[in-house]
């Protein structure tokens, strides 16, 4: 589909992450290496690596002048200059993506083996603050009750007929996503903040059983950093063996057969 195309058809379905705006900031990505796009992208998350990184000397003086829409530094003179000529964009399209986000997972163990899939989604700076301005709320301090389910109206609930980013198969099959069972949005330092819990029910057998997760946007208006460094297993996940690693998933190229996801296979089976 022409970029145009795709464009108008996000904007017209009202897609949360097609309300983001050319010049927007985004996290770090681990798995920079894999995604074939221009200089500029590059550029942009490798820096937003160090940004990111609490330990790095970078950290402290970015918090208040890198990629802050109040404060007109060096750093946010060059990003706009390096997406208004185009180095941001990859070969097909330009100014993508729009909207980041972190992304961490937990997997819940219950007495029958896997049980569900929790996600944190954490955005960047910029599309938070334009969310929560178009919504009319804070940049800062808690969401309450009604703020809370505005925001999910304005942005998660968008995602439904796309089962929210996230793809699942288990020992090879890919299997339907339901709705969350649960759904959380905070602001943290100034980033909205998702989480949310997917049913995922894969009983242990007798084999061990092999469940592959990815997180991405098919569109890449928003990049989606997942898999993370590390994964946490909860609940019951003591009475199980289980082993995970990331790796690239070749068959499942998107955006114009440029980016290969990295997906997060774990296998697990009783002790």
């Amino acid at each position: 589909m022409p970029l145009e195309a795709k464009a108008n058809e996000c904007v017209s379905r009202n897609c949360f992450f097609a309300k983001a705006f050319c010049g927007q900031g985004g996290p770090a990505c681990t798995h920079a290496s894999r995604v074939k796009t221009g200089p500029g992208i590059a550029w942009l998350i490798l820096t937003w690596k160090a940004r990111t990184r609490k330990s790095s000397p970078m950290h402290a003086f970015s918090r208040k002048a890198f990629f802050n829409p109040c404060v007109p530094g060096v750093f946010s003179a060059l990003l706009m200059a390096f997406l208004c000529l185009g180095w941001a964009a990859p070969r097909h399209a330009h100014a993508h993506p729009h909207v980041f986000a972190e992304c961490a997972v937990a997997l819940v163990f219950d007495d029958s083996g896997l049980a569900a899939v929790r996600q944190t989604w954490v955005f960047d700076e910029f599309y938070s603050a334009m969310v929560l301005m178009d919504l009319g709320l804070a940049l800062s301090g808690d969401l309450d009750e009604a703020a809370r389910k505005r925001v999910r109206a304005y942005t998660f609930d968008t995602l439904k007929p796309y089962d929210y980013f996230t793809r699942i198969r288990v020992d090879g099959e890919r299997v339907a996503i339901p709705d969350p069972r649960t759904f959380a949005a905070r602001v943290d330092e100034g980033r909205l903040v998702f989480e949310f819990e997917i049913a995922a029910p894969v009983p242990a057998l007798g084999e061990p059983r092999m469940v592959t997760i990815a997180v991405y946007d098919e569109s890449f208006y928003c990049f989606m950093d997942f898999p993370p460094l590390e994964v946490a297993m909860e609940g019951a996940a003591e009475a199980f063996d289980i082993d995970w690693e990331d790796r690239d998933q070749t068959s499942e190229r998107y955006y114009y057969d440029q980016i290969t996801p990295v997906v997060l296979d774990v296998e697990f089976g009783r002790k």
